[in-house]
């Protein structure tokens, strides 16, 4: 993923990746091409996804993409896909009171740094979270 650059302007892209290396410098993994080279996926493209989650050892992919992630494949490396939106609602059953508090504070500190007129609740819907938004803003 690359930024539109503008002159002057800074990738933000780049200080965002930055940012989040130095926060959490144990979730970046080395690749495995020879690995790589070996899955099958619908997409070419998403294969170094799964392949991440494999070295890291992660068990969950979280993607709006589901079907480019089929179940019976993922199974094979002991990793499944969900949504953002289904994995976020299983936290909300598990902790309603904290994970709500949380995403409330989340978006008040979104719209506060952005200045934007949009709610909670539509910023939720706009990142496609539409369970979230409505369980945490009903």
């Amino acid at each position: 993923m690359t930024a539109k650059k503008e002159p002057g302007c800074v990738d933000l892209v780049n200080i965002e990746r930055l940012l989040l290396n130095a926060k959490w410098p144990q979730a970046c993994v080395q690749s495995n091409i020879e690995l790589e080279k070996n899955i099958y996926l619908p997409d070419v493209n998403d294969r170094h996804i799964l392949v991440t989650a494999v070295v890291a050892n992660s068990t969950i992919i979280l993607t709006q993409n589901i079907k480019d992630f089929p179940r019976k494949i993922l199974k094979e490396y002991g990793v499944y896909a969900k949504t953002p939106d289904s994995f976020f609602m299983e936290e909300l059953f598990k902790n309603q009171i904290e994970i709500t508090r949380l995403v409330k504070k989340v978006c008040d500190e979104f719209i506060e740094e952005t200045s934007t007129t949009l709610s909670g609740k539509r910023i939720l819907k706009s990142a496609l979270l539409f369970g979230l938004a409505k369980e945490v803003y009903s």
